[in-house]
């Protein structure tokens, strides 16, 4: 499967999308990026995901697959 270029290029695509929007939920969420604080966060990211955390987790982590 490493002799097909294009796969490792989609698995790298999804890896460097899902770490982008993981930092961006991150950055947009601030202190409130805790088990502790629970404050809603509706802007950035958060206006069009319910989790960017979780859903640039998941696509980093197929993407490293």
């Amino acid at each position: 499967i490493k002799q097909m270029n294009w796969l490792c290029l989609v698995g790298l695509l999804m890896v460097l999308c899902g770490e982008s929007l993981r930092k961006a939920a991150m950055l947009t969420a601030g202190s409130n990026f805790n088990h502790i604080s629970h404050v809603l966060v509706t802007t950035g990211v958060y206006a069009l995901f319910r989790h960017p955390s979780y859903v640039g987790w998941f696509y980093w982590s197929i993407g490293t697959q």
